[in-house]
């Protein structure tokens, strides 16, 4: 369309034949045109992939926040099923009566956490070790854990770490309270 269907190679031989300089400025415009052609081309393609860039994000947001609440609906009636006294709290003892229940089962499965793992999960959710879980704790912790499971890893970590932590600190109490040393310093330091 360019050279009106005629053969580039044509029109060089013709350039030649003038001069060598009409050649070298005909090659350069045969490169400029194809850059041009090519460069806008290319901003076509770049404006239409950033303009499904920002609407995928944009319905990517939407289908996350969506599916949130969706799951979150689904584990507070999880939750209430396991509530079976309606205390507005699950124990390990509700928990564990749940766990032979093929129903429970198949439906934990299908929110994509093994049942393997409630109990592990139960005790990470129950912070303050009191036995059982309420319904924001457990709701919260499973949309934590809900999908992969090296989350549910790195809470049983973390979790098991801060149990740690108390021990060593009261052990270390313990024996700075009792160890005489300990007590003068106590006292020292008062």
């Amino acid at each position: 369309a360019i050279t009106g269907r005629h053969s580039w190679r044509d029109a060089l031989l013709l350039l030649e034949r003038v001069h060598i300089l009409y050649v070298c400025m005909f090659l350069f415009y045969i490169c400029i045109t194809v850059f041009t052609i090519l460069n806008v081309i290319t901003g076509f393609c770049c404006d239409y992939a950033i303009q499904n860039a920002v609407t995928d994000r944009d319905d990517a947001i939407k289908a996350q926040l969506r599916n949130k609440e969706k799951w979150k609906k689904q584990f507070i009636s999880m939750f209430q099923t396991m509530d079976d006294d309606r205390s507005g709290e699950v124990t390990g003892d509700e928990l564990q009566a749940m766990l032979d229940d093929e129903e429970f089962q198949a439906y934990m499965a299908h929110l994509n956490i093994s049942v393997d793992d409630i109990m592990d999960i139960f005790e990470v959710f129950d912070k303050d070790a009191s036995g059982s879980v309420s319904v924001d704790e457990f709701v919260t912790g499973c949309l934590r854990v809900k999908g992969n499971a090296k989350t549910l890893d790195v809470m049983r970590v973390k979790n098991d770490t801060n149990k740690l932590k108390a021990l060593v600190e009261n052990l270390s109490n313990q024996h700075m309270s009792k160890s005489p040393q300990g007590s003068c310093n106590q006292q020292c330091n008062a």
